[in-house]
This record gives C-alpha cells, sequence and structure tokens, in this order.
C-alpha cells in the first residue's frame, strides 16, 4: 500500500494521507516529481514505459508521486534509485519548477528535477513492471517522439527545460536570497500604493506579481483585497512568501517558475506588477519574457513593469562584460552575482510596447543612497494591453 500526504491547494501538509489508487477528495493534492538527468554531452537519460503500465511502450524521463514523509529532493533521488538503479548526487541536482496541476483525476504539485551526471548506460538496473528500456537521448530526438506521440508529456515545461539543461544563455537568472536579506525587500514598494488604489478604483480583482522575490508585494496585493497570483524562480522566495501568506492568514497561489514560461493560462490578470525583475535576462529572453505578459493580460488589463536604464553607471560606464548589445553581466559578490542585466532606452521600451498602450514612461534616478551619491538609473512603465 502506498500512501501519499495530502496537501492543501497552498501547498501545505494537511496532517492527512491518501492511499494511491482511490479518489482524491476536492481540493486536496499530492506531490509529484519529474527527474531530468543530463550528462556532459547535453544528452538526457529517458527510460521506457512496461507494457503493462498506461501508456505502454512509451518513452519519458524518470518521475513517480512522493510517498508519505519524502522531501521532494528524497523523492526525485528515490524514484531515480528504484526505476533505474542509480544513486544520484544531490550535490548536482536543482528544482527547475514547481506547478500545481488541478487538470488530472489526482491533482498534484508537479516538481521538476535537473540532475547533470555521467552515468555509464550499462549501470542501468531497469525496474520489473516499471521500465522495460533505457538510453541516452538529444533534445531534437526527444522533440521527435514527443511529435510522434511516442513520448509522455504532461506539462509544458519543455521549453525551459532544454534552455536550462543545454545553458542557453537567454534563460533567466534568480537572486540568491541567502546574499540578498534585507528588511527592504519586506517592504511594498511606494509605487505599489499608487497602483492599489488606481487597480481597486478600476474593479481589477486578479493580479499576477511577477517575479515575487520574498513576496513583500504579493502580501501588501492580497491584505488590499485582490486575488493574487505569485511566481519566482527562487524556490527560497516561494517557500518564504508561502509562510508569510499562512501566517497572514492569505491565500496567495504560488509557483515556481521562469518569467519565459509562464504557467498561466492566457488573458488570465486583470492586472501585473513586476518590480525590478524582468531585467535579469539577455536580449532575446526579454522578448520571450515581453510575449509572456501580454498572453497573460486579459484585453485592457494593464501592467506596471521596471526596467535598467541604458544611461545608469552600470551599463554606461562599462563596469561589466557585455553579453549583448543591450545586456551586462553583474560580477560582483552579493545576491546579483552573475546574473544578466537587460537595460532600455526610451526607444526601446516604445519599440517592446508597440502593440500595446504606453500610459506613463517615468524616467529615474536613484542619485543618494547608503550614504553616497548613485546613479542607478531605471525605467517605470505603466501600461495597457
Amino acid at each position: 500500500m502506498e500512501l501519499w500526504d495530502v496537501l492543501d491547494e497552498n501547498r501545505n501538509k494537511t496532517g492527512r494521507v491518501h492511499e494511491r489508487g482511490k479518489p482524491m477528495a476536492a481540493g486536496d493534492y499530492h506531490l509529484v516529481v519529474h527527474v531530468w538527468i543530463v550528462n556532459d554531452n547535453g544528452e538526457f537519460l529517458i527510460s521506457k514505459r512496461t507494457p503493462n503500465k498506461p501508456w505502454p511502450n512509451m518513452w519519458e524521463c524518470t518521475g513517480g508521486s512522493a510517498v508519505t514523509g519524502d522531501t521532494s529532493l528524497s523523492a526525485a533521488l528515490r524514484e531515480v534509485s528504484e526505476e533505474l538503479g542509480i544513486q544520484l548526487d544531490p550535490e548536482n541536482g536543482q528544482l527547475l519548477l514547481s506547478r500545481r496541476r488541478d487538470g488530472f483525476d489526482m491533482p498534484d504539485f508537479c516538481d521538476v528535477w535537473l540532475f547533470r551526471q555521467n552515468i555509464d548506460i550499462a549501470s542501468v538496473v531497469l525496474q520489473e513492471y516499471e521500465t522495460c528500456d533505457a538510453k541516452w537521448a538529444t533534445k531534437d530526438e526527444i522533440l521527435d517522439m514527443i511529435n510522434k506521440g511516442e513520448f509522455v508529456i504532461f506539462s509544458d515545461y519543455t521549453e525551459t527545460l532544454f534552455r536550462v539543461a543545454l545553458k542557453d544563455e537567454s534563460v533567466s537568472k534568480a537572486w540568491d536570497w541567502e546574499a540578498g536579506k534585507s528588511d527592504i525587500w519586506l517592504q511594498p514598494s511606494e509605487e505599489s500604493y499608487y497602483l492599489m488604489n488606481r487597480w481597486k478604483q478600476q474593479g481589477f480583482s486578479k493580479l499576477l506579481d511577477f517575479g515575487c522575490g520574498l513576496g513583500r508585494h504579493s502580501i501588501f496585493y492580497a491584505q488590499n483585497g485582490f486575488d493574487v497570483s505569485a511566481f519566482d524562480l527562487s524556490p527560497d522566495g516561494v517557500a518564504h512568501l508561502n509562510k508569510w501568506a499562512e501566517k497572514e492568514g492569505l491565500q496567495i497561489e504560488t509557483y515556481i517558475s521562469d518569467m519565459q514560461q509562464l504557467p498561466y493560462e492566457s488573458e488570465r490578470f486583470d492586472c501585473l506588477f513586476a518590480y525590478h525583475v524582468i531585467s535579469h535576462t539577455n536580449t532575446e529572453g526579454m522578448l520571450r519574457v515581453v510575449s509572456e505578459i501580454k498572453r497573460v493580460l486579459k484585453k485592457n488589463g494593464e501592467f506596471f513593469i521596471t526596467l535598467c536604464a541604458k544611461d545608469g553607471e552600470n551599463f554606461a560606464e562599462g563596469a561589466y562584460p557585455l553579453i549583448d548589445d543591450n545586456t551586462i553581466l553583474i560580477t560582483d559578490e552579493g545576491p546579483e552575482k552573475n546574473i544578466p542585466h537587460y537595460h532600455v532606452n526610451l526607444d526601446d521600451i516604445i519599440q517592446l510596447f508597440s502593440d500595446c498602450t504606453l500610459l506613463q514612461v517615468r524616467h529615474t534616478d536613484d542619485c543618494f543612497f547608503d550614504g553616497k551619491k548613485q546613479n542607478r538609473k531605471h525605467y517605470f512603465i505603466l501600461g495597457r494591453k
């Protein structure tokens, strides 16, 4: 008998357990892990399902349900050990993203893990009644199998997976919150107060905190009556928000996700708030981010975003290496080390949002803080889809 920990809609353990094979109660969830293993050749270790299983003889990544007492990581390690006889090094793994999936008979939270490890295919030990073959496959081979209906895929995260696994430089980068703890990241920004009143007056309800960090704006908007959804690429940031929301008695939908491939249906949100977030990519990535912003907003929905300005000291003075014509890589020690920063001027903004209505663009200069003169310039952009 296999037992699962029952989770609520915010991923909190309820203290109850569920027996696999029995129907789940409405509002109950469990944890599922998908485990992708990539080697130094850019190939992925995939396995073939046995003929006795649902979706027989189809290829897939390793995965399964967490059992009672599992953490997400321990579930990933256990599933690979059981199905392939392989012991993964926990230090080689990263939690790529997490999504709540409501469209199944057994609703779940799906954690996608990526491990970088070279494995001799001859060392694979197939689990009877579970797997009947295993092999290394390239991205193109996997995509071909998906197109032919030969690969089991339940989520739309493959684009993000391949970008991260194959080290595409357009991938977004998350803050290191352990290196960046400060009370400033727990207080709502000045602009959020104005926008809260503006959007309430317009009857907006569904708000996306786009790159929530530790959750300061998610909490603020939820406390002021908005139906808030939030995501961030940092598991630590999302975990902090979840604990904060639980303490405050607030219902906030959260995901771990890349901003270039959002886990939301199109035209879901009335308004979108992205404060010092979307610059953390390069030019190619920015085009994807802006496309996603437009996709998830309702018609006539509004967005507020900030972008780094090209006339600020970081970009204009050439202190950091250029990734492309618009992007530098921060090399200083701290929470933003090795994080790309995309920069714009006014013409760039007009071009990026040429099919939207720009309501206001402000060019800001944080010229004095931390006890000294500074030259940190941004654009604060309010627009309508």
